[in-house]
């Protein structure tokens, strides 16, 4: 059960980040920081107390707070205090590295244990676990806070490390640094927190009163001193070099780097290509200035390749902006080779790791630990976004090769075959069947399509919508009172082997049930649960005649509670306005009423919104433990 426990509390897998920064940094680096004045007197105060690492983009925070990790983590292994220890590495990219309930979870997981007995669970812990099960709940960030107060009054001591506090989302992160404060207060242990990130405001504002250290542009130096020269041995051929050229490199680089590691690793990656002394003298000479005019060579190099090697970069550069989660190298490869301006699928031709790795010149990078791709640093993502594609763009990409997908590989699943499976005519290129090929619904590509359509189609919510998509997702979805074979297809797919739908926690719809979506021919249900409003702004417009606005799914939910639910207040709107009751109690379902359902899930803007329409808290509840109003 306790590994059941800690599941539920919290799957990310926290080593797995600590183990690829480290594996990253170059050894003997960040040293250096450890006899940092500020860093000492934080590590030596018998009191509670924070302090800050801050640094410009691509200084290097994250290995050094990699080698704070490791440096509390020797510490405590030699010590029999059993001290409490938790650390989480925030990434913008990942759903559950940038909320600050995952952080919170996280904590809250590693934190778990009795300080007497490291094997032993918290009870308080264990009993919280069963009565949200039964409850059909889940952890929330005010549970979090009770069960991290008490973690640090148990341990004699706590360390807390957060590294990149800024890739956590600007419009909730308030309330995480709100909670470590807390917990400072009112901590009867010591409690010692680290936090690294970049200067933004709000988090300079926060932090500039307390201990904290910024990066200068010397204290690297050194680092990337050592950095440089172990690239250069890595690289055999390189081997010869005069003694004079390699210093001269390394002068070269530490002058223009100005504290920045990620100028330095992309300047010595493409110097690393050069095959003579006489091109690398030549390309010392040449270095752009900036990591902006460095990324814009890159880039202007990979448009100079072949037309078709700049697509599947391109595509792949949007990829990895937009997933839902980190993607696997069978997923990655899949979706590059699919062409979403096309009705039809042609598939382009195969391509493999080492070939992306290639064309994306040094801007993607495999990760050895979890064996995912990722941009090789924030700042390649923020200069695709102010130079090339919105993130808007990115998913809208991503929507259209998933629906694209989806609609033309048609599964047809029934009880007495849950795997066969047959593909339309609108697929060119097609290969035999089996888990390698990519119109199999056991590919990959396929069940991350499943699972995440919907989040990149939301991905147009609230801004122009490109019309191709919107016909597409038409096309898939049939109409709103009559859906298509394609979404039936796709609904008995998802659900086939259970009632919920078996979504990694990446997909902000992972606790979607069969029957909040059941009968499967109203596409109306999936409208509204999945908050559809700009990209069919037209159904919308047209809703008198077009939406069965007396639909409901199988728990007897109706629409309004659904929109509800999504906390998509224009479908809310329009469905009063449409005439639907706001205070009518529903005879059945799980949430009683669209009010309650927007507190249970703790849509608080619906919330306002509904009672501002006239809703009110006394229309029943179906659910014990919906907060009251």
């Amino acid at each position: 059960e306790r590994l059941e426990i800690l599941e539920w509390v919290s799957p990310i897998p926290y080593r797995q980040h600590h183990n690829t920064v480290k594996e990253a940094r170059t050894p003997g680096t960040c040293q250096w920081f450890l006899q940092c004045k500020a860093f000492r007197e934080w590590e030596a105060a018998s009191s509670s107390v924070i302090i800050w690492l801050q640094g410009s983009p691509g200084a290097g925070k994250t290995f050094l707070a990699s080698q704070v990790v490791d440096h509390v983590q020797a510490i405590l292994d030699a010590s029999p205090n059993h001290e409490g220890f938790a650390f989480f590495y925030c990434n913008r990219h990942e759903t559950d590295r940038r909320k600050p309930l995952s952080i919170l979870r996280s904590y809250v997981c590693q934190l778990s244990t009795v300080a007497s007995t490291p094997g032993e669970m918290r009870g308080k812990l264990r009993n919280l676990y069963r009565e949200t099960r039964l409850r059909g709940s889940h952890l929330t960030l005010e549970a979090c806070k009770e069960q991290l107060l008490e973690s640090v009054n148990l341990y004699p001591r706590t360390t807390l490390v957060l590294d990149a506090l800024d890739e956590c989302e600007p419009d909730t992160r308030s309330c995480l640094v709100d909670t470590l404060e807390f917990l400072l207060q009112r901590s009867e242990r010591p409690l010692k927190i680290f936090i690294s990130s970049r200067p933004d405001g709000d988090i300079r504002d926060r932090f500039l009163s307390r201990p904290n250290i910024e990066i200068q542009a010397t204290d690297n130096q050194d680092d990337i001193t050592k950095f440089v020269n172990e690239e250069i041995i890595k690289r055999r051929r390189w081997g010869k070099l005069s003694p004079a050229l390699r210093e001269d490199i390394v002068k070269t680089l530490l002058h223009g780097t100005q504290g920045m590691f990620q100028w330095a690793f992309l300047q010595i990656k493409q110097l690393l290509e050069l095959r003579t002394e006489a091109a690398i003298k030549d390309r010392l000479g040449k270095l752009p200035s900036t990591i902006e005019g460095t990324y814009n060579e890159i880039y202007g190099n990979i448009a100079a390749r072949n037309e078709h090697e700049r697509v599947l970069a391109d595509r792949a550069f949007m990829w990895v902006m937009c997933a839902c989660r980190p993607l696997s190298s069978v997923e990655l490869l899949g979706a590059i080779r699919l062409d979403p301006t096309r009705d039809t699928v042609r598939l382009s031709d195969e391509v493999d790791e080492d070939l992306l790795l290639d064309i994306c010149h040094n801007l993607l990078v495999l990760d050895s630990q979890q064996r995912v791709w990722r941009f090789s640093h924030l700042s390649v993502t923020e200069y695709f976004e102010k130079s090339h594609w919105s993130l808007r763009q990115a998913h809208c990409h991503a929507a259209g090769v998933c629906l694209l997908l989806l609609i033309n590989t048609r599964q047809s699943v029934n009880n007495d075959d849950s795997d066969s499976w047959n593909k339309s005519a609108n697929v060119e290129n097609e290969r035999g069947s089996g888990p390698d090929n990519i119109f199999d619904p056991e590919h990959r590509l396929q069940v991350y399509c499943r699972h995440h359509w919907m989040i990149h189609v939301q991905g147009q919510e609230g801004s122009a919508v490109d019309p191709a998509l919107t016909r597409r997702l038409k096309t898939f979805l049939g109409s709103p009172g009559e859906s298509s074979s394609h979404y039936r297809a796709w609904y008995r797919q998802t659900f086939r082997n259970g009632s919920e739908m078996p979504s990694p926690k990446s997909a902000v719809v992972a606790h979607t049930t069969k029957r909040e979506l059941s009968p499967e021919t109203s596409a109306v249900l999936a409208m509204c649960r999945f908050g559809f409003y700009s990209v069919l702004l037209d159904w919308w417009a047209d809703a008198e005649f077009t939406i069965p606005v007396e639909t409901e799914n199988e728990l007897g939910d109706n629409l309004l509670t659904l929109a509800a639910v999504a906390g998509c207040r224009p479908i809310c709107e329009a469905l009063l306005d449409l005439g639907m009751q706001i205070n009518v109690p529903a005879q059945k379902g799980r949430y009683g009423s669209p009010l309650a359902a927007a507190v249970y899930e703790e849509e608080f803007e619906i919330v306002k919104f509904l009672i501002e329409r006239g809703a009110k808290s006394t229309c029943g509840s179906g659910l014990d433990d919906t907060p009251a109003l």
